[in-house]
């Protein structure tokens, strides 16, 4: 069996501001101006604070998914936390944006067809999406620009399925996966608690890597130990861990 090592942790709203580039600081200046009177969810801080401490924390994080994992071999990154209220759906998004203002082709779906958040946090319409493209094998190429950024695309989780484990579990799940590895340069996955259900689990074994996202003072050890044995047993390996104080 393959062994799956953290590389690194980072530990959100801890983490000094750093430098950044010029052109980034003033485009992402522009942008918190122009939603200022948008309903974008106030966890969105990679547009709305765009100088915070904790987006500085996010860029850093962004710049070690870079530099040791994301290549032209490997695209998708799931991330998932054990328990909910950790701040995963949190993290999902502004990296996405992150990414997006780098001028990388980045795709956030929303694969927590159980309590999906992204299209709370992103002010998008909920009733087309991943659950509505597995269920009746639909192709990357309906996969909307719907970012509020250049270079992000959103597919949300859609309308909430009965039977949420079962379409993450076909085989047209793993054929949209590996569609959009070569339509985008980086996919990020939101998942649903792994100590909950199945489905992230499902969603990791289609991806090649995933990230965990724990909560200072309320993720258990035990509980992150459990995850990373189910993540052991699929192809996927264990990029790193992320510690959230926000």
């Amino acid at each position: 069996m393959k062994k799956n090592n953290f590389k690194f942790i980072t530990t959100l709203l801890s983490t000094k501001a750093s430098k950044y580039n010029k052109d980034e600081k003033e485009s992402n200046n522009n942008l918190a101006q122009s939603i200022a009177n948008n309903s974008y969810n106030k966890e969105l801080i990679s547009l709305s604070r765009p100088n915070s401490n904790q987006t500085e924390a996010l860029r850093k994080l962004r710049s070690q998914l870079l530099l040791r994992w994301f290549n032209n071999e490997r695209h998708t990154l799931a991330i998932l936390a054990a328990t909910e209220n950790v701040g995963c759906s949190y993290v999902v998004a502004n990296l996405s944006v992150l990414f997006a203002q780098l001028g990388l082709r980045t795709l956030l779906i929303d694969a927590n067809l159980r309590a999906p958040k992204q299209h709370e946090i992103f002010n998008l319409n909920l009733s087309m999406g991943l659950a509505e493209l597995l269920a009746v094998n639909a192709s990357v190429e309906v996969i909307p620009h719907a970012g509020p950024v250049e270079n992000l695309s959103i597919l949300c989780a859609g309308d909430i399925p009965a039977n949420s484990l079962e379409l993450l579990s076909r085989k047209s799940f793993t054929q949209l996966i590996h569609q959009v590895k070569t339509h985008f340069d980086v996919v990020l996955i939101d998942t649903s608690p792994a100590m909950t259900s199945s489905d992230a689990q499902t969603v990791v074994a289609s991806c090649d890597g995933a990230m965990l996202v724990s909560r200072l003072n309320k993720t258990k050890l035990a509980d992150l130990n459990e995850v990373k044995n189910q993540i052991s047993i699929t192809k996927a390996q264990i990029v790193g861990g992320v510690i959230n104080q926000f």
